[in-house]
């Protein structure tokens, strides 16, 4: 059946998505990319980096957003830093960002993703509950190796009348360095 195929390869895609996204937030290094949460200078054990230390961070006021993101991003006044990437887990997201980030306007409707500081907020389920990730994206190198195929093969399960399917991605990647990406600590904003 042809839209059983079709079904099949979209979840594969998808499949293969969702690992990318986990490994780019939170991959060990070890057989797969160097994530955004992982310590560049911090101990590594058999391939697999540590984490880095969370910073505490208690609300979203400007002059907290200025001083603990900002401010870092630019390198001691190295480079501008025309907008960052923050991301936050769902769950987060809801309970703790979308809140604060929303408001009413005088013509009765509602806006949200108001932020004191130019930044993309974007939910991932691949950053820990009571953590937040600030950055620029073009801090992240990420190298393909080859475009995603998908391939089958009516050989192996033909008495059962079964296809198999195979999909494999080829990547690496890693943070520019140690401080392409803050990693806080909103268990209390």
């Amino acid at each position: 059946a042809q839209w059983l195929d079709k079904y099949v390869r979209v979840v594969l895609s998808e499949s293969v998505s969702i690992a990318l996204e986990l490994a780019i937030v939170a991959g060990t290094g070890k057989e797969q990319p160097i994530g955004m949460l992982k310590n560049l200078k911090g101990a590594v054990t058999e391939g697999v980096y540590t984490d880095k230390t969370a910073t505490p961070l208690n609300d979203l006021k400007p002059s907290t957003l200025g001083k603990s993101i900002m401010a870092p991003l630019t390198k001691e006044g190295k480079r501008a830093v025309p907008s960052v990437l923050i991301l936050v887990n769902p769950l987060d997201y809801w309970e703790k960002i979308f809140g604060a980030t929303t408001f009413l306007t005088n013509q009765g409707t509602y806006v949200h993703g108001v932020m004191p500081i130019p930044c993309e907020i974007i939910q991932s389920v691949a950053v820990p509950k009571g953590k937040l990730i600030a950055g620029m994206g073009k801090d992240y190198f990420m190298g393909i190796g080859s475009g995603q195929k998908i391939e089958y093969s009516d050989e192996y399960k033909f008495l059962e009348d079964e296809r198999t399917y195979l999909v494999k991605q080829y990547a690496t990647g890693k943070p520019k360095d140690n401080d392409s990406f803050l990693i806080f600590d909103i268990t209390k904003l």
